[in-house]
């Protein structure tokens, strides 16, 4: 004997037996066995709504009560007392549900977001908090509600963290974690730091408090910090190896060390490393790297810069490259690369007749800049999924005491900004030479 709940009234004016008018829809009951015995919350609002949706209309007898409609066909000894029974407990569920968690907030003085931790991520608060909202959740009557429909949908939010949102560097990476993300039911917040360790510091402050794990594509931050914020919040990295911190590494710095000895291979003795923000872990491994192989191969090698590593930067560090003596500027990224050629265009300097140009990441442009650049290149997109995989490994529980460092190929890719080292006359004057040790880095 089936009974559906939900204040469902017959009108005899529509015929005898047909449901015609829906008040306020409960849920569907099941009654087992004559004994009353009460299965509750049986796909409540969507089996209703499906029961409507179909168009089924019940046979009814004159058993009514609070919104129950009992079929003719029930079984013996299941009586209208018992019916009215299991309604009036449905009903004081449904008064159950009013109450939200502002409500709790309120009662046990916290406030909206930290119920929503206590109720959904229960280890991310103190027990004595914990056990508080609990305690005033108990006391209102709150019951929490049904799961939505989509087990995948909403499950909490994830931060990925870049230091300058306009270098096409990270598109791809950015694309690949949201592919990964929207796939697990997270959804990503993007935020630019803008080469600003403060602005991460602040950001991920506010994280600890409200996301649910962290990605930092190029923290500016020391390792204590990283430490510190991995302990509160599940954190990744990428390039950046610190202990207890898991990370993803693209080790651009050894392909330096191959476009140092390209270079060579082409006749150049003298070469120069643009440098990009002091504060980059990656552009001081870079720069060491490129030490490395020229002191194995037996070159020169200086370093210019600091420059902020955009296009607009490129023409002062072009400036500085040329009046240096060297035949040959590996460049921190491709956007300081490609705004040197620029420069070099408009000063009537041919690359790479007169100079060679390498740069670094193979961001969007670089294979068609004139002329088309000499670049590190890396699976971005697929470090975007690997970063997001691991992190959510992390947020489900994973143990990564000692770090994980998963490394991904790269490589150096040829193309016309390098060539044969020009015979160029004369050495720099005292001038330029301050400025290629010095550099500037308000450039």
């Amino acid at each position: 004997m089936t009974a559906v709940a939900g204040c469902f009234f017959s009108d005899p004016r529509s015929g005898p037996g047909v449901i015609s008018t829906v008040v306020d829809m409960v849920g569907i009951l099941r009654v087992m066995d004559g004994l009353g015995a009460v299965a509750r919350n049986l796909d409540r609002v969507a089996r209703s709504v499906a029961l409507l949706a179909v168009g089924c209309q019940f046979p009814v007898s004159d058993v009514q009560c609070c919104g129950w409609e009992m079929r003719d066909d029930a079984e013996p000894g299941v009586s209208g007392k018992k019916a009215a029974d299991a309604c009036a407990e449905v009903r004081s569920d449904v008064v159950k549900q009013t109450v939200t968690m502002r409500d709790i907030a309120k009662h046990a003085g916290v406030a909206v977001s930290t119920v929503s931790r206590a109720l959904a991520s229960p280890d991310r608060i103190s027990p004595e908090t914990r056990e508080l909202i609990l305690e005033s959740a108990r006391e209102l009557g709150y019951a929490a509600p049904a799961p939505k429909v989509h087990p995948r949908a909403n499950r909490g939010y994830v931060a990925l963290l870049v230091p300058d949102i306009t270098n096409p560097f990270y598109f791809d990476i950015i694309r690949g974690s949201q592919e990964r993300l929207r796939n697990s039911g997270y959804t990503q917040i993007l935020i630019d730091t803008e080469e600003s360790g403060d602005a991460e510091r602040a950001s991920l402050e506010q994280l600890t408090q409200a996301g649910t794990g962290a990605i930092l594509a190029a923290s500016r931050l020391g390792d204590a910090e990283l430490r510190d914020f991995a302990a509160k919040i599940p954190l990744v990295t990428l390039n950046r190896t610190v202990q207890g911190v898991p990370t993803i590494t693209m080790d651009t710095a050894s392909v330096v060390g191959q476009a140092v000895e390209h270079l060579a291979s082409l006749g150049h003795t003298r070469i120069c490393y643009v440098s990009g923000s002091e504060r980059s872990a990656t552009n001081r491994r870079r720069w060491e790297s490129c030490q490395d192989a020229a002191e194995r191969l037996g070159l020169e090698v200086t370093r210019i810069g600091p420059f902020n590593p955009k296009p607009d930067s490129g023409a002062a560090a072009a400036d500085v490259l040329w009046h240096s003596g060297a035949t040959a500027g590996i460049a921190f990224n491709d956007m300081l690369a490609i705004g040197m050629l620029q420069r070099f265009i408009e000063r009537g300097i041919k690359v790479p007749d007169d100079i060679s140009v390498v740069g670094c990441d193979d961001i969007f442009g670089a294979s068609f800049c004139s002329p088309p650049l000499t670049t590190i290149s890396g699976p971005t997109r697929r470090v975007g999924r690997e970063l997001t995989t691991l992190l959510l490994a992390l947020v489900d529980g994973h143990d990564f005491d000692h770090g994980t460092v998963v490394d991904l190929p790269v490589y150096l890719k040829l193309r016309e900004s390098t060539g044969p080292a020009p015979q160029r006359d004369g050495e720099p004057g005292a001038v330029a030479m301050q400025l290629a040790t010095r550099g500037n880095e308000l450039h």
